[in-house]
């Protein structure tokens, strides 16, 4: 894979179309050693490359809001502006757009129900799930691991850790993307009307869910969230709660199921790496974090700058939109040595940003890690024929944030 990079950095950077979308990693390395820090005019912000610059904005919370999350790369349309304003906008729900101290506010809701204990205790779910997937797909002999597995698992778990009827989990998915596409996609007119809505319904829906978690609280995560927040001194309001639901719902299984097809992928297209996980157990828990760090689901964070800072040697002035890529970062040749190989083995591999870094760390982490190691265990143990059918590749959807692949076909 060959990139014209002739010629002036802001321009040829392209991550939403071929071959950067699909293979941005040569690039990503010459932009480590050429472009630490470099000003991109196709998406009108400054990007950070290298894994101590990201790192130290990540955080710099005080320097860098977080605001930008909440601001479309593509103004919406009058239209689709007229959709949207039924409902609350993101600034005004969720924890990814804000900074302290309403960030600390909203973050210890979820932090409280998001316990280790919680978490732990969902392992024999988790691995219920899974079995009951493998069950259904074993006999077929192949299909697409994303639709057959890696979408199903996490969004089954969080639809059980919020209690909410397994029937919806794929229409709460669809939300979850239109969620994910007005933020940080360009979506064709049509396209762009159908997410809208889609935001609008899954508002109500989570508002709908608050009123009953409140009138009829059970043990169930969401139910803990509207309780705590309820008794509080500072209750959150009604957004604020609707949007804790939402983003429990997109970043609780859009990334981990992403992140679930790449590394099977990057497992596979090296058949001597998946016979090591096969064989070896004890090498499941650092391939956990280390496919997080080599093909991480979120390949970017955004933030802007407060005021003029300089980032490596390089002054971002105040109001600039700031790119911290993740996917770069995570591959500084300064913090893993031969950081192109995935090694199973790497001993610093939980060093990556894939889960963010400072006050935004991601509070379904260890989840998260959960899933993957229990995952890994099942297909293992009872998948451990699988393969990837002759000529799949993966390839991806343009998206200035998340990593995501169009599917995965294997074959077992």
């Amino acid at each position: 894979m060959t990139v014209d990079v002739a010629g002036d950095v802001s321009e040829w950077y392209d991550p939403f179309t071929q071959p950067q979308l699909d293979h941005p990693e040569p690039v990503w390395e010459q932009l480590r050693r050429d472009h630490p820090v470099f000003y991109s005019n196709l998406l009108g912000a400054w990007l950070v490359t290298r894994y101590e610059d990201a790192a130290a904005v990540l955080v710099d919370h005080q320097r860098f809001t977080s605001s930008s999350f909440a601001r479309p790369f593509r103004e919406p349309p009058q239209d689709v502006q007229a959709i949207l304003s039924q409902v609350p906008a993101p600034h005004e729900m969720d924890m990814l757009t804000s900074d302290p101290p309403r960030h600390d506010r909203l973050r210890r809701f979820m932090r409280a129900a998001f316990t280790r204990r919680r978490v732990a205790a969902m392992e024999e779910r988790i691995r219920s799930i899974a079995d009951g997937l493998i069950d259904e797909m074993i006999d077929a002999g192949q299909g697409d691991f994303y639709q057959l597995f890696a979408y199903q698992l996490p969004l089954a778990v969080i639809c059980d850790l919020i209690a909410v009827d397994a029937a919806d989990g794929p229409q709460l998915n669809r939300w979850a993307l239109h969620n994910v596409q007005l933020r940080w996609t360009n979506l064709e007119h049509d396209a762009h009307v159908e997410a809208a809505q889609g935001r609008v319904d899954f508002y109500r829906y989570g508002a709908r869910l608050i009123e009953a978690r409140r009138n009829s609280p059970g043990t169930d995560l969401l139910s803990a969230i509207v309780t705590e927040s309820d008794a509080s001194d500072d209750p959150l309001s009604e957004p604020e709660l609707v949007g804790q639901f939402m983003t429990l719902i997109t970043a609780g299984h859009e990334t981990s199921a992403n992140w679930l097809t790449m590394a099977l992928y990057h497992l596979l297209v090296e058949p001597e790496r998946w016979r090591t996980v096969v064989e070896d157990r004890s090498v499941r828990a650092v391939v956990v974090d280390e496919t997080l760090r080599y093909t991480a689901p979120s390949q970017s964070v955004w933030r802007t700058a407060v005021e003029d800072v300089v980032v490596g040697e390089v002054t971002i002035p105040a109001g600039k939109r700031v790119g911290i890529l993740i996917g770069c970062a995570n591959r500084d040749e300064s913090v893993f040595t031969c950081p192109a190989d995935l090694d199973v083995h790497r001993a610093n591999a939980d060093d990556h940003l894939g889960f963010g870094k400072g006050i935004h760390y991601c509070v379904g982490a260890g989840l998260s890690r959960l899933e993957g190691l229990v995952a890994l265990d099942r297909l293992a143990e009872r998948m451990p024929s699988l393969r990837l059918a002759p000529g799949t590749e993966l390839h991806f959807k343009p998206n200035a944030v998340l990593r995501v692949p169009v599917g995965l076909t294997v074959e077992w």
